[in-house]
């Protein structure tokens, strides 16, 4: 069936093969929350989507664009199975867990939008770019984008746990701009990048036995300009990590967005 603004309140909602263009106000209360696979055009979404005791799974054979709120107590997953997703100015994503895919294109987060989560995944073919200043992650969960660049920033201290994979084929930016800024990266944690650089940017650190491989540079640099960095103390080793790079970049990191080395160390 086909409806345009989708609307309202229920306890608990499970839709297939629906055609729907838009999502408004809509409260899901119950654990069972809300699903939607949708076919047709691009879904847009103004919210405020809530599931206030379960989860959200949104599914489109196109493109999602959110630019309101969605907000599930348990996971929120957003796919766009043939296109992108856009995160649009004045987009919200908060959940326990927020998985985003787009097996058809790439994921782009507007400065002024929002996520905030527990753990956040990824999968994407085509560049992801989720660096709005306002995000808050604790945990960078599994990661897998073809065919781009994948480049994150988090508010909250970031772990990066044991046995998660984090791959691109382009560069590689992760990012933690919290008061007192932070990356922990966990033994048997693996990030490589296929094609280009991985740049850690943080004002402190620490690398158990990881796995960092890339075909351009590593770099660690501070998120604060002008801030002290020396390897050993803002980033030290918990463990014996293990390394295949071109070369190690330290107080400086290439730009995702522009391409340029940007210097951000005072002092190395």
């Amino acid at each position: 069936f086909s409806v345009p603004p989708l609307t309202g309140s229920v306890g608990a909602l499970a839709l297939t093969d629906a055609t729907i263009l838009s999502i408004g106000s809509f409260t899901a209360s119950d654990a069972a929350g809300f699903s939607l696979q949708n076919s047709g055009n691009t879904l847009a979404v103004t919210g405020p989507l809530v599931a206030s005791t379960g989860s959200i799974s949104l599914s489109n054979a196109a493109s999602i664009a959110v630019s309101g709120t969605v907000k599930a107590a348990t996971d929120a997953v957003l796919s766009a199975t043939t296109a992108g997703i856009g995160l649009n100015s004045g987009a919200l994503l908060k959940a326990t867990t927020v998985s985003l895919a787009a097996t058809g294109n790439g994921i782009v987060e507007n400065s002024a939008a929002t996520i905030q989560a527990g753990t956040l995944r990824v999968s994407a073919t085509g560049t992801v770019g989720l660096t709005a200043v306002a995000n808050q992650i604790d945990t960078l969960g599994s990661v897998s984008v073809t065919s781009g660049s994948f480049s994150v920033a988090s508010a909250n201290q970031l772990t990066i746990k044991s046995g998660t994979s984090i791959g691109a084929s382009g560069q590689i930016v992760i990012m933690d701009t919290a008061a007192t800024s932070k990356i922990t990266i966990e033994d048997n944690a693996t990030i490589v990048s296929s094609a280009s650089s991985v740049a850690l940017v943080a004002d402190t650190g620490s690398i158990g036995a990881a796995t960092i491989n890339a075909a351009g540079m590593l770099e660690v640099a501070p998120a604060t300009s002008g801030a002290s960095y020396t390897i050993g103390t803002n980033l030290v080793n918990t463990g014996a990590p293990s390394t295949s790079i071109a070369g190690l970049r330290v107080g400086a990191y290439t730009d995702p967005s522009a391409g340029t080395l940007t210097t951000t160390a005072k002092n190395i």
